[in-house]
């Protein structure tokens, strides 16, 4: 199974936790892909360039958001957080037809999008549709982001096209995936398979 991250190709611009965390899939995966901006936007345009434009002219953390589902949809694998750390390898017991979304530490949403395992599917094809949407539909505020106004920053991006987005989705397609559990592989403490660290950075570093 690929291993998907999303990195500046500049490492200077890492956090140390992000060294740490990849560190601990590598020890026991192999098959690892690292994104930078160029290979995003070229992966984007190649297999989504009308939408590219839209996404073009807002901010990066649009892209970085939407470009895990489509790589899942024409790859698959499974995409992977660069502050997700690994505890306890789990990957071989998971069913390879099968879609896995980590469950949400955050009350406003169901899951979230900082680990998800999937075969190359048409789950994500609907998910981009309705994604799209969401932006075109939230244009004027997509667009201002992050300047946009509103009580928690970064909102915006999660109703588009991030975690509440996803979580929208799947009220209406559960039957189609699996929840990894949040106390095991997000916000874990002590035994856990997988912990978020959310560093929170990525999108604001360049």
């Amino acid at each position: 199974m690929m291993l998907h991250f999303l990195a500046p190709r500049d490492k200077t611009k890492w956090s140390q936790k992000w060294h740490t965390c990849l560190d601990s899939w590598r020890k026991y995966h192999c098959c690892i892909k690292i994104w930078d901006d160029e290979e995003i936007d070229d992966f984007i345009k190649c297999n989504d360039p009308e939408f590219y434009k839209t996404l073009k002219i807002l901010h990066k953390i649009f892209r970085l958001d939407y470009v895990r589902s489509l790589i899942l949809e024409k790859m698959g694998g499974a995409y992977i957080d660069m502050d997700m750390e690994l505890n306890s390898p789990f990957l071989h017991q998971l069913n390879n037809s099968k879609i896995y979304i980590v469950g949400a530490s955050a009350g406003d949403e169901i899951v979230q999008n900082s680990l998800m395992i999937s075969p190359p599917s048409e789950f994500w094809t609907r998910f981009l549709t309705y994604s799209r949407k969401n932006i075109i539909e939230n244009l004027q505020a997509v667009r201002a982001y992050p300047d946009y106004k509103e009580t928690i920053r970064g909102t915006i991006v999660r109703k588009t096209v991030g975690p509440i987005a996803l979580s929208n989705f799947i009220k209406h397609n559960k039957e189609q995936i699996e929840i990894l559990p949040a106390d095991l592989f997000n916000n874990s403490k002590d035994l856990s398979f997988t912990k978020h660290h959310q560093t929170g950075i990525w999108g604001f570093i360049d």
